[in-house]
């Protein structure tokens, strides 16, 4: 089975695809090494990473570098953060969702958030986008690559799910292969949603959203950590580096074993 067939099929498991979200190069062979099954690349993380905010401030190209090496580091599925397609037309997503599909990666998120936002894309916008870019995939000949579709509704609208669901069932009649939510924690709400599409359920993390066995309960097929993991190593580092600076010594960064980065190249 290939790493494309072999991802799709990820989303199909008894219990819930625990997508790893790493920022570069080493953060993937980490979460590689951890056991994680796939990756999908944090937008934030490596926006912080170039030292720039999140929200499409890297150019294209930038985005490109920054993956390439992610997906050539490890042996595991790899879908890209895409945030709302790095394009202002149909044409110029579908042709960045192409690219990623080029690199090598088996799959992407896309937005239906306006950038720089707030704000959503029409939903009939958003559903003729997938449309075009799942045609423009199958005309090139990637026909397995993953598109899941992010609905940002419950970041941005004060009564969600009723908008939630009408863009779950548009955006499965175009053709996306699985549904994003983040922000989403309701159960009952959760519940509708898997009901309402035959597409697997991706959620986020959240600070009352943790348990994996909930997950597999409530029907949700794709877990994810979003940036919170790349946040907590930058307030390590932040705080490691104010208390090196009061304390005036270096000691406690022998404290802890030293990592195993066996792996390395």
């Amino acid at each position: 089975m290939n790493q494309r067939l072999s991802f799709n099929a990820m989303h199909q498991q008894t219990k819930p695809l625990l997508l790893a979200n790493p920022w570069d190069q080493l953060s993937a062979r980490i979460f590689e090494q951890a056991g994680f099954q796939a990756l999908g690349t944090t937008s934030r993380g490596i926006a912080n990473a170039h030292g720039r905010h999140d929200g499409e401030r890297l150019r294209f190209t930038e985005l490109i570098a920054a993956v390439k090496p992610i997906i050539t580091a490890v042996t595991i599925p790899v879908s890209i953060d895409l945030e709302s397609g790095y394009g202002t037309t149909p044409g110029e997503i579908a042709d960045n969702v192409l690219a990623m599909a080029d690199l090598g990666a088996q799959g992407v998120n896309l937005e239906d958030s306006t950038k720089p936002g707030p704000g959503l894309r029409p939903i009939a916008e958003q559903q003729a986008l997938l449309e075009h870019i799942k045609n423009a995939l199958v005309g090139a000949g990637h026909t397995t690559f993953f598109v899941n579709a992010r609905i940002d509704t419950y970041l941005q609208l004060p009564e969600p799910q009723a908008p939630t669901l009408a863009r779950v069932q548009a955006f499965d009649l175009a053709g996306a292969d699985g549904v994003f939510v983040p922000g989403l924690r309701d159960h009952g709400a959760i519940r509708e949603l898997v009901a309402a599409t035959d597409k697997p359920l991706n959620l986020m993390s959240l600070p009352d959203l943790t348990d994996l066995d909930t997950m597999a309960a409530l029907g949700v097929r794709r877990f994810s950590f979003g940036n919170a993991f790349a946040d907590a190593v930058l307030s390590f580092m932040q705080q490691k580096a104010d208390a090196l600076q009061q304390a005036r010594s270096t000691a406690e960064l022998y404290q802890q074993a030293a990592p195993d980065l066996s792996f390395a190249t």
